[in-house]
């Protein structure tokens, strides 16, 4: 299980219990092969009236 936690500015993805990434929401989902960026990714695919893009921004 992976936990996305948004704090401020900041953003911290967690797997199976592991600190994995923390940074703002634009680097997190701008570093290629990233968990957090793969669960956004998955999250904005998933979302019919997101339209392609991210809801969540700086």
């Amino acid at each position: 299980m992976c936990v996305l936690v948004a704090v401020s500015a900041d953003a911290a993805c967690c797997d199976e219990g592991r600190l994995v990434e923390i940074g703002t929401h634009a680097d997190l989902v701008a570093r290629p092969g990233g968990r957090y960026a793969a669960l956004e990714a998955a999250w904005v695919a998933s979302q019919p009236n997101v339209g392609g893009s991210t809801l969540i921004t700086d």
